[in-house]
């Protein structure tokens, strides 16, 4: 599905979507989960401003109690930095 996604439908519906989700559902965890997996989806074809505005900071405002979901936040919070440096890297 991300495939056929432009970044202006990315920009302006599925990332705006997907932090509203995520605020309003902050304690139930699967939907934490499905706000992980559309991040997964479109985290490739993201730029390095959406990726400042959008996925670092709904990243770091995920809240569980949950050890696996938890885990799963802090290793795709990994994946996106690792992805921001060295993807970025010639740009500093």
């Amino acid at each position: 599905m991300s495939d056929y996604l432009d970044e202006t439908a990315i920009r302006q519906k599925v990332l705006p979507r997907t932090k509203a989700v995520a605020a309003q559902n902050a304690r139930d965890s699967k939907m934490i989960l499905a706000v992980l997996c559309c991040i997964d989806k479109v985290l490739e074809r993201l730029d390095r401003q959406l990726i400042e505005e959008f996925v670092l900071p709904l990243l770091l405002e995920l809240r569980t109690t949950d050890a696996d979901i938890m885990c799963k936040v802090v290793c795709k919070y990994i994946l996106v930095m690792a992805l921001y440096l060295f993807r970025y890297s010639a740009c500093f």
